[in-house]
């Protein structure tokens, strides 16, 4: 099965509110029904073993929060892993076993009470609770499917071994493990491609289903857009997924299904040329309302966003200006804008655009504007246009992006618990990471393939202080060193 698959079946899981939950850790499977064999554990918000899948959300949780742990129980995942000889081999030896054992289990009575099951699912939250049933939300007695989950609510900090026993009735019983840290941890938020990751990012700020009140769509291979709509993220409690120009992903189809209310509204994030007629489409014909929020260019999309929260009743006193063709910058004050409802404009790097020049006049008296990014990037010349309309201007840079990166984070979250931390190489993984990002109070820290001094002193200038580490991406986004030695530096790894 496909990660986009298993991304939408899992998708549907999510049935509760939360403050943040923490990492999981795959096992292999059993070599038999009365025995269960568990292997190394690994500290991941998700946990594959065979045809068995845990997701645990949010991936950091504190005290007295709820955590769901989600269950999906698939062997078509098994055998499609397996090799061909090894496929052969296992339905010879298993034709015999089905036809003498596939006999409809008898489960607890606490959770299937005459029903047909095909996946009993138990879990023990590692906290001395004792085994418990899951809630069954989907069982296929004939194709051996099942799906189920559990909430849970930890009152001291501490790190749990959560355990997840899956026996169906015609297979072996599979178990699974996830390390959950309450009180204080890191978690890797990503998938597959851009827009799993997307939508692992939306299942954290929104595990509960039907908790948003309406999704922001962006394209996937621009940045301008997306940023951009980071403050209306969060005015109007919503997510900001990607998507294709002209198709819109099955993962993603899933994800709004999930996380969207009924007959919600989503927002195209820019024109036909980046998100064509077809996407709008296919949305309308899910139910969902659709609105387009676009300007000729991305300039003018930015302006549009500005305007549409000015029109929602939003009082701008912060405006977030950044070069309309450098992602770095505009994303690491993106994170900002979000938290302070701070639209985030976009302009050339010799001049100020006059349709921006022209908001800011809209706006009026007592705007701030901050200046992400050096000279290079927005040059003196545009500074000194924002100083002669009697606009107020902080400049926040670095020798790096990685250095504007900290810059943004030392003079505008001094006070930050959380930090949000993402590749500053390319833009995918972390379009919807800003939002999140301000929903957090939490800064966006750009890294490479180590970690830069500037980025190292912010960090260990707050060790104590900064609890919780979010990363957006693989490995391949963010290596695993990059994200040790972050927990290194605020103490987070012992």
């Amino acid at each position: 099965m496909s990660k986009i698959l298993r991304a939408a079946l899992l998708s549907g899981l999510a049935v509760m509110l939360a403050v943040p939950g923490l990492p999981a850790a795959a096992q292999d499977a059993s070599d038999g029904l009365e025995e269960v064999e568990e292997v190394e554990e690994t500290e991941e918000s998700e946990a594959e073993v065979g045809p068995l899948e845990v997701e645990v959300r949010p991936a950091v949780v504190a005290p007295g929060a709820s955590i769901l742990v989600a269950a999906e129980f698939d062997p078509e995942d098994e055998s499609e892993d397996e090799s061909e000889d090894a496929s052969e081999d296992s339905s010879e030896d298993s034709s015999e076993d089905e036809s003498e054992d596939a006999t409809v289990m008898t489960p607890p009575e606490s959770s299937t009470v005459g029903r047909k099951v095909a996946v009993d699912f138990s879990i023990d939250f590692g906290d001395g609770s004792g085994q418990q049933q899951m809630v069954l939300t989907k069982q296929e007695v004939d194709d051996g499917e099942g799906k189920a989950v559990k909430q849970h609510r930890y009152e001291a900090a501490g790190d749990y071994t959560i355990t997840v026993t899956a026996a169906p009735i015609t297979a072996e019983t599979v178990t699974a493990t996830v390390v959950v840290n309450v009180g204080s941890g890191s978690a890797r938020l990503g998938g597959g491609d851009r827009f799993e990751t997307a939508t692992r990012v939306s299942r954290e700020s929104f595990p509960q289903d039907g908790s948003a009140h309406a999704v922001l769509l962006a394209r996937a291979d621009g940045f301008a857009d997306a940023l951009a709509a980071a403050s209306l993220a969060l005015h109007e409690e919503a997510p900001v997924l990607l998507t294709a120009s002209a198709e819109l992903p099955q993962a993603v189809i899933a994800e709004l299904r999930r996380a969207l209310v009924e007959g919600g509204t989503v927002y195209l994030l820019g024109g036909e040329s980046a998100l064509a007629p077809s996407v709008a489409e296919t949305l309308s014909g899910l139910g969902y309302t659709v609105e387009r929020i676009a300007g000729a260019d991305r300039i003018d999309t930015a302006v549009q966003i500005a305007e549409f929260l000015m029109a929602s009743g939003t009082d701008i006193g912060e405006v977030v200006l950044a070069n309309a063709g450098n992602f770095p910058d505009a994303l690491a004050g993106a994170a900002y804008a979000a938290a302070a409802e701070a639209p985030v404009l976009l302009t050339g790097s010799e001049a100020l655009d006059p349709r921006v020049a022209a908001l800011l006049t809209v706006i009026g008296d007592g705007v701030e504007v901050v200046l992400a990014g050096g000279e290079a990037a927005v040059s003196d010349a545009v500074r000194s246009e924002l100083v002669a309309m009697g606009i107020q201007v902080q400049r926040l840079s670095g020798d790096t992006r990685f250095a504007t990166s900290a810059a943004v984070a030392e003079a505008l979250f001094g006070e930050a618990t959380a930090v949000v931390v993402a590749t500053g190489s390319t833009f995918p993984d972390a379009l919807s990471g800003a939002a999140h990002a301000g929903r957090l109070g939490a800064p966006v820290l750009l890294v490479g393939e180590t970690l830069s001094d500037a980025v190292r002193d912010y960090l260990a200038d707050r060790r104590g202080q900064i609890t919780v580490v979010y990363v957006l991406g693989g490995a391949n986004a963010v290596p695993a060193a990059v994200m040790a030695e972050v927990e290194q530096v605020l103490g987070l790894d012992s």
